[in-house]
């Protein structure tokens, strides 16, 4: 489904039908209006797109785009325009996301199947030659080879050994690359070596072709050999790369939260110390590795601001003794600090709660993770508009594990129907 070329299509489309389909939008409104209906509430148009889409409903996906289309043309209030406008934007980033996933599954699909192709028809070229070359030295009738091995000399039987014996190292070693066992294909080499070294000397012509048998069947082995180390650096490079995204992204989000740690400290709010200190110690327990040095000296600021918060936290609580001892009451748990007990509880729920999702996607328990992420989403949605980082925070990890989860269903779905 290329959806770039649909939607040119589709906007060229609406340009057109834009007179002709006016009367008749407008006729639908209004009846909505007369019904008490709202357009807001009426259909909602992204989870409609989505679920076509991913039932591969081309037909339905176009007709809401369509739909959308028109209500935006003839909107009857700037309220309405600006709603359309919002819904034909999201429809059109569903439909561009699900074009770029499919795109990139697509062209590693088609470059693992060119590389299988490619080493399959070499393979298959070596194979025929060697088996040319023990057809024409298989000719002769059984019968007649008998007999003439009965004349033969040993020096000439023991040729006749070598050169088979050679010719079937060929083929074992052809066999084992074709599979990519590089390995065995290089033990069947050395055999191959050892015959030749014991192929008499007094016929220089016939050493010199099977010599060349002989480095050919080598450079055979290297060539698969360069493939495969070859693609295993691509492999390390990739992950070098990602490993070095990764550690980018944790070093800005450690400053950050230094940061901010020091404007709290001078403002002497402590509480926003030690909830951005919580989010600091996450980042570094995720630190990427391959950065020791790194590593340790965030592990030292963070050791740094941890005993500035230990000495301003001892010297609060001793002051709210003092004051306790002066007006002769206990000290008692401040309703704010059994607030943040009960929140730091759903936090540790949550992130657990994200760690059973994540192991059912490895498992490719896709619905089950697709219903637990749910529940997920809508805890993070119930947390007090006071903790607005710890929330931003949250919905950016569901965001992402959203998207993976988004991808092993469409691979298990491309899978399904090759």
């Amino acid at each position: 489904m290329d959806i770039n070329k649909f939607l040119q299509k589709e906007i060229i489309e609406f340009l057109e039908r834009k007179k002709e389909g006016r009367e008749d939008i407008i006729a639908e409104v209004e009846e909505e209006r007369l019904e008490g209906g709202s357009y807001l509430t009426k259909k909602d148009y992204v989870k409609l797109l989505q679920d076509a889409l991913a039932k591969k409903d081309v037909g339905t996906a176009k007709n809401l785009f369509n739909e959308a289309q028109g209500r935006l043309t003839n909107a009857a209030s700037e309220d309405e325009r600006q709603h359309f406008t919002m819904v034909i934007d999201k429809l059109y980033a569903k439909i561009k996301e699900l074009s770029i996933e499919e795109e990139e599954i697509k062209k590693r699909i088609e470059k693992e199947r060119a590389k299988q192709e490619d080493l399959k028809r070499e393979l298959e070229k070596e194979k025929e030659l060697l088996e040319k070359k023990k057809d024409a030295t298989q000719k002769k009738p059984v019968e007649k080879d008998k007999e003439q091995k009965k004349k033969l000399s040993p020096i000439e039987e023991l040729k006749a050994n070598i050169k088979k014996d050679m010719a079937e190292s060929a083929l074992n070693i052809s066999s084992h690359l074709q599979k990519g066992n590089l390995k065995p294909a290089m033990e069947e080499y050395n055999l191959m070596k050892e015959k030749f070294k014991a192929f008499p000397k007094d016929n220089k012509e016939e050493k010199e072709e099977l010599f060349n048998d002989l480095i050919s069947n080598y450079y055979q082995i290297k060539k698969v050999e360069n493939k495969i180390k070859k693609e295993e650096e691509e492999v390390k490079v990739q992950k070098t790369n990602i490993n070095k995204e990764q550690f980018e992204k944790s070093k800005q989000e450690s400053l950050l939260s230094l940061k901010k740690m020091k404007v709290f400290l001078q403002q002497d709010d402590l509480k926003k110390v030690i909830d951005e200190y919580k989010k600091l110690k996450s980042i570094f327990n995720e630190f990427p590795k391959g950065y020791e040095a790194e590593r340790k000296s965030l592990y030292e600021k963070i050791m740094q601001v941890y005993s500035e918060i230990k000495n301003r936290t001892s010297a609060s609580r001793k002051s709210q003794e003092l004051k306790a001892q002066d007006s002769k009451e206990p000290i008692k748990e401040s309703a704010e600090s059994i607030e943040e007990k009960s929140f730091v509880k759903k936090i540790g729920d949550l992130k657990e709660d994200l760690k059973q999702t994540i192991l059912l996607m490895k498992e490719r328990k896709l619905p089950e993770a697709q219903l637990k992420l749910i529940n997920v989403k809508h805890c993070v949605e119930m947390l007090p508009d006071e903790k607005k980082p710890e929330k931003e925070q949250f919905e950016k990890i569901i965001d992402q594990v959203n998207h993976r989860l988004n991808f092993l269903k469409h691979s298990s779905e491309l899978n399904q129907n090759a």
